[in-house]
């Protein structure tokens, strides 16, 4: 019995396998400004951190509802060269996604902002949220315009201890 690697079509319809070509791509990669900020944004809203099947490496994972496409491609664009794959729709979710491939960088993040499996607000947020980037792609991610007037950060997932590290 033959085994075939497992390979992914790039957006220049070339084929990466999970080897050579993808550690090659790992080492030449390193996370932007722009980037940092998104996904801390995105950590403390809808975005994941995940480990690799081989839990060696995250990947960023973002996902939204199907209305939100516009900005799926948006925060896909921030991270092309990180994807190897056009963001797809879940039909059963009825959601975009995208997934970078795993890497290093990542699995800072995964070690800052999440406890036992569960995404925590970490005590430091008042050094880490700092960019405006950052805090407008959190509140693009969980914000709602209040009933009335006034707007709000859906914070709930969070314990109450970590939503007072957020009143900063």
């Amino acid at each position: 019995m033959k085994v075939i690697p497992r390979e992914v079509e790039s957006k220049n319809t070339k084929v990466c396998t999970w080897s050579r070509e993808i550690r090659a791509l790992q080492k030449s990669l390193k996370l932007s400004k722009i980037q940092r900020e998104l996904i801390i944004g995105s950590i403390l809203g809808d975005g994941c951190i995940a480990f690799n099947v081989h839990g060696k490496n995250c990947r960023f994972q973002v996902s939204q509802t199907a209305a939100q496409k516009s900005y799926v491609l948006w925060k896909r664009s921030i991270f092309d060269s990180w994807s190897l794959s056009e963001p797809f729709y879940n039909v059963k979710t009825n959601s975009w996604r995208f997934n970078t491939i795993s890497h290093p960088e990542f699995n800072l993040y995964h070690q800052i902002f999440y406890r036992d499996g569960k995404k925590i607000v970490p005590d430091d947020i008042d050094q880490l949220l700092v960019s405006a980037l950052s805090v407008a792609i959190w509140f693009m991610d969980d914000g709602t315009r209040g009933p009335q007037h006034g707007y709000t950060l859906n914070t709930q997932n969070f314990s109450r201890e970590d939503n007072e590290k957020l009143m900063i």
